[in-house]
């Protein structure tokens, strides 16, 4: 039986035009076809925004009305990009790019990598590949430093260990993972997960060694339909919803 949810939505609607942040109602951006995927923010009221229409990550201080580029396009490989978040603690802003092409016999152009940028000055610190490619979409921080991410077409969770050199297969499943994509980590250190195809939502339990526990199958108070990016607030979920 899955487990009752209480579950509060926001829509991105918005997301495509402006953007609430800090003490400014709007913020607007320096180029067009931009396509914001995902955005984050510091504790100041800077903002970052991953541009998946320019493969670059765009900021903006907190007093600022209009967002820059930040991360130049194909910086390290940068291509479809996807996830971003904000790691003050670590100093990084974690950014999700990934391959393309490969349908249809189409051959397979660049490599699905989550990247680390130094939040100072925008270089690139390091880049974990995927194996495997997949499509890198969402990003979470546990409070020990673990990061975890999402793939979307490989139907898994992968996990950076605190002071590891490449990422691993933490959570797989076919069936329950297809179309993972937002996540984040809930109160009691447990994984949080939705599928934007089958509009589900999943809990999965940190184990003591950290290895994943079985995947729980949440009931949300409010259908889901189409989630995307997902944070927690308080002890609550947040999820932003895109309407299929």
């Amino acid at each position: 039986m899955p487990r009752p949810f209480s579950l509060a939505t926001l829509g991105l609607i918005a997301l495509a035009t402006t953007i609430q942040a800090a003490d400014r109602t709007t913020l607007t951006f320096s180029d067009g076809r931009i396509f914001p995927e995902s955005l984050t923010s510091t504790k100041d009221g800077t903002v970052y925004v991953g541009s998946l229409g320019q493969d670059s990550v765009y900021r903006a201080g907190r007093d600022a009305a209009v967002a820059t580029v930040w991360v130049k396009p194909k910086t390290a490989g940068l291509q479809t990009v996807l996830g971003v978040l904000a790691d003050e603690k670590a100093g990084v802003l974690w950014v999700c790019a990934s391959a393309s092409g490969g349908r249809g016999g189409a051959p397979v152009v660049g490599e699905t990598a989550l990247k680390a940028f130094n939040l100072k000055d925008a270089s690139l610190k390091t880049s974990y590949p995927f194996p495997g490619n997949g499509l890198c979409n969402d990003i979470a921080v546990a409070k020990d430093g673990t990061v975890y991410a999402t793939d979307t077409t490989q139907a898994r969770i992968l996990r950076l260990k605190k002071g590891a050199t490449a990422l691993d297969v933490w959570s797989a499943d076919p069936k329950l993972l297809a179309t993972a994509d937002g996540i984040d980590l809930l109160a009691d250190g447990a994984v949080i997960v939705n599928s934007v195809g089958q509009s589900t939502l999943m809990r999965i339990p940190v184990q003591k060694d950290g290895s994943a526990g079985t995947i729980e199958m949440l009931e949300p108070s409010q259908k889901l339909q189409g989630p995307d990016g997902m944070r927690t607030v308080e002890s609550s979920a947040v999820a932003s919803e895109l309407q299929q």
